[in-house]
């Protein structure tokens, strides 16, 4: 997972292309939870939420809002990759 404060979100501007790909905070600690079952890994809801505290206040924002990409459907269903890619895409660049 790559995390870029705003600082040097704003430094890379007409660079790069960032999108934070997000759902709600339920639905990403569902799937990471999921992951971390399916790897054996044992990371918890513990580590999962001290690792994603900021992001998230960042995502709340009126900047992380424009870089934010929905992985989920609004019924809570994982979107496929292509579609996302295409999100992605179609994305206007800041």
């Amino acid at each position: 997972m790559l995390i870029l404060p705003g600082e040097q979100l704003r430094a890379l501007r007409g660079k790069v292309r960032v999108a934070y790909l997000t759902g709600t905070e339920k639905q990403c600690r569902d799937a990471f939870l999921d992951r971390e079952r399916r790897l054996s890994r044992g990371l918890d809801a513990s580590h999962w939420e001290r690792s994603t505290k900021s992001v998230f206040a960042f995502l709340a924002t009126a900047e992380g809002e424009k870089l934010a990409v929905k992985v989920f459907t609004d019924d809570g269903i994982r979107r496929d990759i292509e579609n996302i890619q295409a999100s992605i895409i179609t994305q206007p660049p800041e």
